[in-house]
């Protein structure tokens, strides 16, 4: 008991010399520190903060580091381990591992590391067991990194577009040109040739931004994919109401490709209209009978 005692004080002593050099950095004083802490919902006296900075306090709560780490405008682990400083920290009573490991522990991306004590003993856990405690970070994790890349995907398509369509405005007007009458043959023939240089790469765009399409279909599967998993570990959900074109995610079931390469189209029709543009998208066949999506 004794020992968890100095050890809780030493993790104390430690978070308060790392409340001081953040501080300090932000040439914040303790009193706006403490100003700041109590704007943020947890007051904390002064003098608190100096005897935690001052290492003379036995303890400190995960409360307090959560409030402080967000008035210093510091990540919560930056208090909590000596990233930086130290590539050791001492996590447990007595217990040393790598600090970069700790954090991986503490974020939930990595089981316990092993201890670095003389006698090399393991204290990782089974992994089985720190594999299904750490599932919803795990599920949560994967859900965040497949909405960002949904995200990119259909952000680089919709600029893709609008290239393309930049593209196609430049070749009608070089078509006007050429039926001018006052054009020579000379600016007819320049104008034929720009016409089939920017209608191909307006093609070419169009078929770029196509790919990032099925690349956001694929993600948006794999988002349905972990959502449902969530549901069967009984997993709260992370919210989409930030994302209006995956909030279907869980009402609908997936929609055929061409389904929701036609509702991506609509979407970008309805703000093309918005902006003031007249950029729509209708069907054709192509010779081989195929549907397609063509530029109006």
């Amino acid at each position: 008991m004794e020992h968890s005692m100095e050890w809780a004080g030493r993790i104390a002593r430690d978070v308060g010399e790392r409340v001081q050099q953040a501080r300090r950095r932000q040439r914040m004083s303790a009193q706006a520190l403490a100003d700041r802490c109590a704007e943020l919902g947890l007051p904390m006296d002064r003098s608190v903060i100096a005897k935690l900075e001052r290492g003379l306090r036995q303890g400190v709560s995960l409360a307090e580091v959560l409030v402080m780490a967000r008035a210093l405008e510091v990540p919560p682990l930056q208090l909590m381990l000596p990233i930086g400083h130290a590539v050791t920290a001492e996590v447990l009573p007595g217990v040393t591992v790598d600090t970069w490991q700790a954090a991986q522990w503490i974020e939930g991306s990595a089981p316990f590391p092993t201890d670095r004590g003389d006698d090399e003993r393991g204290v990782t856990s089974p992994a089985g067991d720190w594999s299904h405690g750490a599932a919803a970070v795990r599920l949560w994790r994967e859900h965040a990194t497949a909405v960002a890349l949904w995200r990119d995907r259909i952000w680089l398509a919709d600029r893709l577009r609008q290239d393309a369509a930049r593209n196609w405005k430049v070749a009608d007007e070089l078509r006007a040109q050429q039926h001018d009458p006052a054009a020579s043959e000379a600016d007819r023939a320049l104008a034929s040739q720009r016409i089939s240089a920017v209608t191909t790469r307006a093609s070419e765009l169009l078929r770029q931004a196509e790919s990032f399409e099925q690349l956001a279909l694929y993600h948006e599967g794999k988002l349905r994919e972990l959502r449902q998993q969530m549901r069967q570990a009984d997993i709260a959900l992370p919210l989409l109401k930030d994302e209006p074109f995956l909030g279907h995610v869980d009402t609908e079931p997936p929609a055929s490709e061409l389904e929701r390469v036609l509702a991506r189209r609509l979407a970008d029709q309805d703000r093309k209209r918005h902006e003031g543009g007249a950029v729509g998208w209708r069907e054709k066949d192509d010779e081989g009978g195929d549907l397609e999506l063509e530029l109006l």
